[in-house]
C-alpha cells in the first residue's frame, strides 16, 4: 500500500469514507442486488455493514497545493434481503468495487477534505496527471524533456523560442525562490538546500564557525564553495535542481510534513539527495533544452 492510501485508511478521512460508502450502498440497493453472492434474492432491504478494502488511489494535481484524488475500494457487504417464493427475509452478502472521488488542500493538511462523488468503479476511470502515493510525478525516462519544458513554458518561455543560456538565478527568481549564499556544512557535503517552511538553521561563517540563521519559506541556500570544488557549472545545476524540487516536489513535501510536522526542507547532498536521480536528469534537460529550440 502506498503512503497516501495508508494515511487515508488509517485516519479520519477513512472513517468519513466508510460512512459515505455505507450510505451510498443503502441508497443504491438495486445496484447492490446485482452483486449479491447468494442465490434467489429479489430485493435488498438494507445494507447493514460494509468492510471496505482500500485498493489504490490516484492523485491529480489541481493547483499549487490542492489535489483531486480517486480512491478505489473493494467492498464486502452484510445485507438483509427478500428471497424465495415466500419472500422470506434473510441475510445475504455482496461484493462490489466502488470509486470515491475526493478533493482537498495539502497546505490545509486536508482539513477541507470533501467527497465529490461516489460510483461503481470501472477500470476506464483514469486521472489526467497522476501522482504517486508520495506525491511525486512518475517521471519516465522518455518524458524527461517534457517535464523540463513544463517548467520553462511557465517560468522561462523565451528559452523555448530561441537558443540562449539558461540564467539559473533568474529562473529561481521567476519561481518565487530567494537565493542565499552561505556555507551549509564545513565538510562540503551539501550543494544546496530548499526550505518550504520558515526555520532556524545552523550554517557556517567564513572562519568555519557554526552560526544560527533564520530562513523564510521558499528560501534556497546555495553553498558556492562546495559547488566550486566539484565542477564548472555545478552551481547552476544546483540552483536549477532546487527549482525542480520547488515545482515537482512541493506537494510531496507538504504530505511528508503531515506525517512529520518538524520537516522543513529538502537537502541535496554531494553524494546524492532526495529523488536526486530523476530530478538531476530533468535539471540536465533544462540546462540543455535551448539547443533543441
Amino acid at each position: 500500500m502506498n503512503a497516501f492510501l495508508k494515511y487515508i485508511e488509517d485516519g479520519k478521512i477513512g472513517e468519513h469514507i466508510y460512512g459515505a460508502v455505507l450510505d451510498y450502498c443503502n441508497k443504491h440497493r438495486t445496484l447492490v442486488l446485482e452483486h449479491v453472492s447468494d442465490y434467489g434474492f429479489s430485493y435488498i432491504n438494507e445494507v447493514n455493514d460494509i468492510y471496505p478494502i482500500f485498493k489504490t488511489v490516484w492523485i491529480n494535481e489541481k493547483g499549487d497545493t490542492s489535489i483531486d484524488f480517486d480512491i478505489v475500494l473493494e467492498v464486502d457487504m452484510d445485507c438483509t434481503g427478500v428471497c424465495g417464493k415466500r419472500h422470506d427475509h434473510e441475510d445475504c452478502s455482496a461484493n462490489m468495487w466502488i470509486l470515491v472521488s475526493c478533493t482537498g488542500d495539502l497546505k490545509k493538511k486536508l482539513e477541507d477534505f470533501k467527497i465529490k462523488s461516489i460510483e461503481e468503479y470501472n477500470d476506464k476511470t483514469l486521472m489526467d496527471s497522476p501522482l504517486t502515493g508520495d506525491f511525486l510525478p512518475p517521471m519516465k525516462k522518455e518524458n524527461y524533456d517534457d517535464y523540463a519544458r513544463i517548467i520553462l513554458e511557465k517560468f522561462y518561455p523565451e528559452a523555448l523560442t530561441k537558443p540562449m543560456e539558461i540564467d539559473a538565478d533568474l529562473l529561481a527568481e521567476k519561481m518565487g525562490l530567494k537565493l542565499v549564499r552561505t556555507n551549509i556544512t564545513n565538510d562540503h557535503s551539501v550543494f544546496g538546500q530548499i526550505f518550504f517552511d520558515s526555520a532556524d538553521v545552523e550554517v557556517f561563517d567564513g572562519a568555519g564557525n557554526c552560526v544560527s540563521a533564520h530562513v523564510d519559506p521558499f528560501t534556497v541556500l546555495i553553498d558556492d564553495d562546495t559547488n566550486f570544488l566539484y565542477s564548472y557549472g555545478s552551481r547552476n545545476m544546483t540552483v536549477v535542481h532546487e527549482c525542480v524540487h520547488r515545482f515537482f516536489h512541493y506537494r510531496a513535501f507538504l504530505f511528508a510534513q503531515m506525517l512529520d510536522e518538524h520537516l522543513k526542507n529538502i537537502r541535496c547532498q554531494t553524494l546524492g539527495g532526495i529523488d536526486g536521480g530523476r530530478s538531476q536528469t530533468v535539471v540536465k534537460r533544462i540546462n540543455s533544452i535551448h539547443l533543441d529550440a
